[in-house]
């Protein structure tokens, strides 16, 4: 599902309240990093009662490719609001009201952005000489919304107050650079999207795309030098460092009042005390009744060495010893079946204090991990009946997205999961990243040694369900020694499409 652009932030606020959350967003899963993959769920914010969710991850690795580990070491989950809300007046504002500002013209400058990579991806199934004038026109409107809209910003709320204090006056000014450096990251992915859709060289309708690209992005590199931004010169690569580093610290400057404080807590830990005295008392049962047995047998013999007194020797150590095994079984038996009905973490998302002052509850999870494995057949000649061994990594949250009016009257439609999961422990667990393949050239009719890089492919499974609605995804993983690769997407003819990775919003 592709957002909708709209032409101003006024418009955003206006019309915020009539759009359509109860549809189920498709969850998205990509690349963040070289050794982490990155899903994320949006759900709707219900007006009253609570709206359920089940997230569900299915990784299946290779039995020779999996290394153990402690899954929730390599686990990070945040939540947070939908940036799409925006204040309703901008008059007396203040450092949140300019923040929340400067996110929803974000979100809305990314909306133009999907927008036009929605148009480019269209050119994948459309015979290229089939483009035409008015399909380059759609294109520059997209990226003309987007500039007008980051326009309007700057004539009525991005420009300085004199007579304003001194922060407010250095967040508008964060606001204009972290503002551009997202216009400037969507100039580039729209030029991304058009190398992609046309791998051979551009057609000539769409000549005058890339030339507005290029001069929307020469202005806005006037705009950042006028004001005296960091600039990115690629002759200097300690101002590409920098360059990154800032805008790295504008994003979190300015998402930082989306999140939502998690509380959690594993339910082993809080547990293990009660657990503990369950599997103590059932052990010391059967222990004492042993032990009754034992005294009794032990009047009756008499006070010598012989076969009947070792013999209760003996038994009063296998009892001895069953205490501690029953205990420990006890308490194994009780956790495990905890984590079965119940959970292994609970989490609880709370407003931050500057949002609502009595930090309400926003959203709750019960989430779990389990490894199981079994036989799959081999891929390929599955009617031979040979099969290989594969462990089933699966992540599990069960959770409600709970209503608060409060939130709702200010515009948050959405809150959104966000989960990494980092898969560095397989990486040792490869082979050599690089093989040598023997090649014959035709032209000198030598053999040749070419290095080949040497992949694995792990499937992966993204499931989504609400009340009335599911939500798949299915993509292959591929990954080296060194790291991951890439990330392909099943489409419905079974074909493969190719990620790199999300991009930053």
């Amino acid at each position: 599902m592709v957002s909708v652009a709209r032409p101003s932030l006024a418009f955003a606020a206006a019309h915020s309240a009539a759009e359509d959350t109860s549809a189920l967003l498709p969850p998205r899963v990509g690349l963040h990093d070289a050794s982490r993959i990155e899903w994320s769920v949006s759900l709707a914010l219900p007006r009253q009662g609570a709206n359920a969710f089940e997230i569900a991850l299915d990784l299946a690795v290779p039995s020779n490719s999996y290394a153990q580990h402690s899954p929730w070491g390599q686990l990070q989950a945040f939540a947070r609001l939908d940036a799409q809300e925006a204040p309703a007046s901008l008059e007396r504002p203040s450092l949140d009201d300019l923040r929340r500002a400067a996110l929803a013209l974000a979100a809305s400058l990314t909306a133009c952005r999907d927008q036009f990579r929605y148009v480019c991806r269209e050119f994948d199934v459309a015979p290229v000489h089939s483009t035409r004038e008015p399909r380059a026109e759609e294109l520059c409107r997209h990226v003309e919304a987007a500039v007008r809209n980051l326009e309007d910003a700057r004539l009525l709320w991005l420009r300085l107050v004199p007579e304003e204090a001194s922060e407010l006056r250095r967040e508008r000014r964060l606001a204009d650079e972290y503002l551009s450096v997202r216009m400037t990251d969507i100039l580039g992915a729209c030029e991304r999207a058009l190398q992609k859709a046309f791998p051979d060289g551009l057609p000539v309708p769409l000549e005058a795309v890339r030339a507005m690209l290029t001069a929307c992005v020469g202005r806005e590199m006037a705009h950042r030098r006028a004001r005296h931004f960091l600039l990115a010169d690629p002759r200097r690569p300690d101002t590409m460092e920098r360059y990154l580093a800032r805008a790295s610290q504008l994003k979190k400057h300015f998402q930082e009042i989306l999140f939502l404080e998690a509380d959690r807590f594993h339910v082993a830990e809080r547990i293990h005390h009660w657990v503990a005295a369950v599997g103590a008392i059932l052990a010391s049962t059967w222990a004492l009744f042993f032990q009754l047995m034992i005294a009794r047998r032990a009047s009756q013999v008499e006070n010598t060495l012989n076969s009947g007194l070792v013999f209760l020797f003996v038994i009063a150590g296998v009892a001895y010893a069953g205490k501690d095994r029953i205990k420990e079984v006890g308490r194994l038996w009780i956790s495990g079946r905890v984590h079965r009905n119940y959970a292994q973490r609970v989490t609880k998302y709370r407003a931050p204090s500057r949002r609502l002052s009595g930090r309400d509850v926003v959203a709750t999870a019960k989430e779990s991990f389990d490894e199981s494995s079994e036989f799959a057949p081999d891929p390929l000649n599955p009617a031979a009946g040979d099969t290989y061994s594969v462990v089933h990594v699966k992540y599990t949250n069960k959770g409600e997205v709970l209503a608060q009016p409060s939130l709702t009257e200010a515009g948050v439609q959405r809150v959104k999961f966000v989960f990494r999961y980092d898969l560095s422990p397989l990486f040792a667990r490869l082979d050599d990243g690089i093989k040598q393949v023997p090649v014959f050239d035709e032209e000198s009719g030598a053999m040749r040694l070419v290095d080949a890089p040497r992949s694995y492919r792990v499937p992966l499974l993204l499931t989504l369900r609400s009340r009335k609605q599911v939500a798949k995804v299915n993509a292959t993983l591929v990954l080296h020694k060194g790291g991951l690769r890439r990330i392909e997407f099943a489409r419905p003819d079974d074909g493969l499409e190719t990620d790199v990775g999300l991009d930053p919003s």
